[in-house]
């Protein structure tokens, strides 16, 4: 199984002062990943998706552009600022 991330994930992730047991996991989840970067097609989309969701934050545009570029199914706990965006797969992984 593969895991892919768009660079914010990781930003928003490390960008925790938590030095506990939890953030070591994330960190190795972290290595695990395929992190994809902010390069211009995501750019673009994230603006698109900021110029149609007004409502839209800057980090979700980031990942919800991600995810539609590279058609990715998103997994998200936080599916109300997403549900809405066309094309965009939403999947809570805890109401599987």
């Amino acid at each position: 199984m593969e895991f892919n991330i768009s660079i914010i994930n990781k930003i928003e992730v490390l960008g925790f002062n938590d030095l506990s047991f939890k953030m070591r996991q994330l960190e190795a989840f972290l290595d695990l990943s395929n992190i994809f970067p902010l390069d211009e097609t995501v750019s673009a989309k994230t603006i698109y998706l900021r110029r149609m969701y007004k409502k839209l934050k800057l980090g979700d545009a980031i990942i919800a552009a991600t995810c539609l570029v590279y058609d990715f199914v998103l997994l998200t706990r936080n599916t109300k600022d997403f549900i809405n965006i066309e094309g965009l797969n939403v999947i809570n992984p805890f109401d599987m």
